[in-house]
């Protein structure tokens, strides 16, 4: 799915921790390209691989406890279906609770 760019961002920046530039830049470059495509296929890959990134940055390990979902920097619907796998994936390994 493509996102607008005025699409609200959750936390108003992409990270929410100390970022080094290489993966703010990265994150940048992702969404930049998402923005030029010509097709709504390569936009949409380009953002998912953007959402993946910035979702991976902020949920390594050690940066959130393992209760816990960082959601920064997505759009509003990107957040939305990994949140609704996550919480499945709670659901399903007996999890009672998920901090967002």
């Amino acid at each position: 799915m493509s996102y607008p760019m005025t699409q609200p961002r959750l936390g108003g920046q992409a990270f929410n921790h100390h970022q080094s530039s290489g993966a703010e830049a990265e994150y940048d470059r992702l969404r930049g390209l998402a923005r030029a495509a010509h097709d709504q296929r390569s936009r949409e890959q380009y953002n998912k691989q953007a959402a993946d990134f910035i979702f991976r940055e902020n949920n390594a390990v050690g940066r959130v406890d393992s209760d816990t979902i960082d959601l920064h920097g997505l759009y509003v619907p990107e957040a939305e279906d990994i949140l609704e796998q996550r919480i499945r994936y709670a659901q399903s390994t007996g999890q009672t609770h998920l901090h967002v």
